[in-house]
C-alpha cells in the first residue's frame, strides 16, 4: 500500500468515524429536548435533594446520578451541572448501544436502524421523567451483552458483579438483571448449575451479582435509613383502569401498554414467531418479571419510561435476528453460484 493509498484509508475512516458521531448527537439531541419538557416534576428528584438526605424512597437510594452531579458541580453551577450530565448520560447511552449493537449486528447500516428504533420508543414518555433513566439502559444493556458472553470468558462474571453494585445503586430494577442472568444460564437445564464445572462456575457468578446488589442496597439504607415512599406502593387497581380504558382511552393507547415503545414488543413477538431465539432466555428472564411487578408495585404501566432498558435489549435481539437471516441468504446465493 502507497502513502497515499494509506493516506486515503485514514481519511475515509476519520469522516466515517465523525459522521458517526454526528448520529449519535443527532439522536442524543432529539432525545434530550423531548426529556426535558417534564424533567423537574417533583422535588424528590432533584440531586441535591438527595444528596442532602432530604428526599424519599426509592428516589433516596438512587444516588449514581446524584454522586456524578456532586462532583460535576464543583466545576459547573449546579443547574447547569445537572443539563450537562443528562445530556451527558444520554450520549454515553446511545454510544454504548452503538457498540454493542455493533458487535451483535456485525452491520453498521443495520446498527443505525436499530438505534433510530430506540430513538422512536422515547419520544413518547409519561409526562414526567427521572434522571437516572439512560444510566439504568446503558447499564442494563451492557449487562445483556456482557453476560452472553461468559461462556467464552468466565472472569466477564466479575466486571458483571461490579455492574451489578453500580447498577443497584442507579435503581433497584437491577435485580431483573438478576433473574435474566439466572434464567439464561438455566437454558441448558438446572442441573447444569451443579454438576458441571461451567456451571458452578455460572452460579458463582450469580451469586456474587446477587451480593453485590445487595451491599449496594444495605450501604444506602444504613446511610439514609429507612425512608417512607413518596406514593402509592400498590398501583395495580390504577393499571387496570388504564389497561381496559372504559374512560381515558388517550392516555391508554398514548402511554399505555397496548402502545408502549411504539410497539415495539409486537414486533419482538412477530420475530419470535419468526424464529427469534437470540437471547430469548436472558430477555425472558428480564422482561417478565418487571411486567409483573410493575403491574403490581409502584409502577404505572402508561409510564413508557418503565421499559427503556427492555425496548433496548428486545431491539437487539431483533437486529441479530435481521442480520442473521440476511447472513444465511448471501450464503444461500453464494452456493446457487
Amino acid at each position: 500500500m502507497t502513502v497515499t493509498d494509506s493516506r486515503g484509508t485514514f481519511l475515509k475512516q476519520a469522516a466515517y468515524g465523525l459522521l458517526i458521531c454526528l448520529f449519535i448527537l443527532a439522536l442524543s439531541s432529539r432525545t434530550y429536548s423531548a426529556w426535558r419538557k417534564g424533567y423537574d416534576h417533583d422535588p424528590v428528584q432533584h440531586p441535591w435533594t438527595i444528596m442532602a438526605g432530604e428526599s424519599l424512597a426509592p428516589h433516596q437510594y438512587r444516588v449514581l446520578f446524584p454522586v456524578m452531579w456532586q462532583g460535576l458541580s464543583q466545576v459547573l453551577e449546579a443547574g447547569l451541572a445537572d443539563k450537562v450530565l443528562l445530556f451527558m448520560t444520554i450520549v454515553g447511552c446511545y454510544t454504548t448501544l452503538f457498540f454493542i449493537y455493533r458487535s451483535l449486528m456485525k452491520n453498521t447500516a443495520l446498527v443505525s436502524l436499530a438505534l433510530l428504533a430506540f430513538l422512536g420508543t422515547c419520544m413518547h414518555p409519561y409526562q414526567f421523567q427521572f434522571r437516572d433513566t439512560f444510566l439504568e439502559i446503558t447499564l442494563i444493556s451492557l449487562a445483556f451483552y456482557l453476560q452472553s458472553r461468559v461462556d467464552q470468558r468466565p472472569a466477564i462474571w466479575n466486571g458483571l458483579a461490579l455492574l451489578s453494585f453500580i447498577g443497584t445503586l442507579n435503581r433497584e430494577t437491577w435485580i431483573f438483571v438478576l433473574s435474566g442472568c439466572m434464567l439464561a444460564q438455566c437454558g441448558k437445564g438446572w442441573r447444569h448449575l451443579w454438576t458441571t464445572k461451567e456451571g458452578r462456575v455460572a452460579l458463582a457468578g450469580i451469586v456474587k451479582m446477587t451480593l453485590a446488589t445487595g451491599l449496594a442496597v444495605g450501604l444506602t439504607r444504613c446511610a439514609f435509613g429507612i425512608r417512607p415512599y413518596y406514593c402509592r406502593i400498590w398501583t395495580w387497581n390504577e393499571n387496570l383502569y388504564h389497561i381496559f380504558f372504559w374512560r381515558l382511552p388517550g392516555f391508554t393507547f398514548g402511554h399505555g401498554i397496548w402502545g408502549v415503545g411504539a410497539g415495539i414488543f409486537l414486533v419482538y413477538l412477530a420475530t419470535w414467531a419468526n424464529g427469534n431465539r437470540h437471547q430469548r432466555m436472558f430477555i425472558l428472564g428480564y422482561v417478565l418479571p418487571l411486567l409483573l411487578v410493575s403491574f403490581l408495585l409502584i409502577a404505572r404501566w402508561m409510564e413508557s419510561r418503565t421499559f427503556f432498558p427492555a425496548f433496548a435489549i428486545v431491539i437487539g435481539s431483533i437486529g441479530m435476528h435481521i442480520h442473521a437471516g440476511l447472513t444465511a441468504r448471501s450464503r444461500s446465493r453464494s452456493d446457487m453460484n
